[in-house]
């Protein structure tokens, strides 16, 4: 602890639950009351020796989670609890550490946010109070800043009002967004299936919060449970395809899942079980349909049978099957017909009559009608 660096300016961000608290019981009856919590942090921190010299609280409400420094905020992407700000600045001759300060007050050091270097440090922990400097946050009226020691913050406000505000060029500048709504809204979009952990860097800003230890892992934990997540549903939509309980693509693509599982890659796969279990969902038809060819029941040309809306999805699927049913049944007419043919036991005008030979003249015709019949058309498949 000795090599650890004392701070001079602090932040804290919590809301009001006991649970958070190492508190006395007449100490946790201030909780509720952002000026009465502040008044029981400052006097711990005075009762500890530390010399308070400026001191402002904020009472913060209907803001997303993680837009508070809090670290249970960060855990997710819905509405925050009511919560509070506080800022400390110490006299130049004290300080205390992280570890110290937490101690002090009886809370978690996840919750106190270290003062970034710069010479406007301060300036921007005063302007955060009230969000002046990002548009994209709730407002907050200046007057709502409860002083506990220092300069009124009223003071500092109308002398920096001008300065704050053309400040918000500056966070413009940088993509219009704090780094803590663009964590936010990444935590969103891979929810939502819209963004993959490793599409975060193309993203704008998207390295910044990689490479920002504050984000780094909930980033990548976020990432792995929603690939998780993914994985999870699209092994219960292939069951759904083999079930029977999902037998067309539109019924994928209108599913809530459906962004997350094109986003991790599974659409193709989907599409592949789709079709096996569409396939094997007609294989009987394909069989019947197979066997009334043979028997003559049906003896059309396969474009004519693919025409025929009984038929359609049976030759989507065995469109090859079909056509080999077809030429093998019209190369064993046309051996049949051949040697009817050489035997004079029939003639080409009377066979062209005869349903004995349909498919024969639907795929041979020219061949037929040669003189003599060629007979590379043989063997009977």
């Amino acid at each position: 602890m000795g090599n650890e660096a004392k701070l001079h300016t602090f932040m804290l961000a919590s809301d009001y639950d006991p649970a958070h608290y190492d508190w006395t019981e007449s100490e946790l009856a201030a909780l509720g009351d952002c000026k009465s919590t502040a008044e029981v942090i400052k006097k711990r921190l005075e009762n500890n020796g530390a010399k308070v010299k400026e001191m402002y609280a904020i009472e913060h409400k209907s803001e997303k989670k993680a837009d508070s420094k809090s670290k249970e905020f960060h855990g997710a992407t819905d509405e925050a609890k009511m919560h509070y700000h506080l800022l400390v600045r110490f006299e130049p001759s004290h300080g205390a550490t992280l570890k110290e300060l937490a101690e002090y007050i009886g809370i978690s050091p996840e919750i106190i946010e270290k003062p970034k270097p710069g010479r406007y440090s301060y300036d921007n922990m005063l302007s955060y109070l009230t969000h002046i400097k990002y548009v994209d946050k709730i407002q907050y009226a200046p007057e709502d800043v409860v002083t506990l020691a220092g300069s009124d913050y009223m003071d500092y406000y109308n002398e920096r009002k001008k300065r704050w505000i053309k400040a918000r060029e500056i966070v413009a500048k940088k993509g219009g967004k704090t780094r803590d709504r663009l964590f936010r809204e990444t935590m969103e979009k891979l929810d939502r299936g819209e963004l993959t952990y490793n599409e975060i860097a193309l993203t704008k800003g998207g390295c910044a919060l990689l490479t920002d230890s504050k984000y780094q892992k909930k980033l990548f934990t976020k990432s792995g449970l929603v690939t998780d997540l993914a994985g999870i549903h699209h092994q219960n939509m292939k069951k759904m395809i083999e079930n029977g309980e999902i037998n067309s693509w539109e019924q994928i693509e209108k599913s809530e899942q459906f962004k997350l599982l094109q986003c991790y890659g599974y659409i193709e796969e989907l599409k592949n079980t789709l079709e096996a279990a569409i396939k094997k969902g007609v294989q009987n038809e394909f069989l019947n349909l197979k066997q009334a060819i043979k028997e003559y029941k049906i003896n059309l040309p396969f474009e004519d049978i693919e025409a025929c809306d009984e038929y359609e999805v049976i030759c989507k699927y065995f469109k090859e099957e079909i056509e080999n049913v077809i030429r093998a049944q019209a190369e064993c007419e046309y051996r049949d017909l051949y040697y009817a043919v050489i035997n004079r036991e029939i003639t080409r005008v009377e066979a062209k009559a005869s349903e004995k030979y349909i498919y024969a003249y639907l795929i041979f015709k020219e061949d037929i009608e040669k003189e003599p019949m060629p007979y590379h058309h043989l063997q009977c498949y």
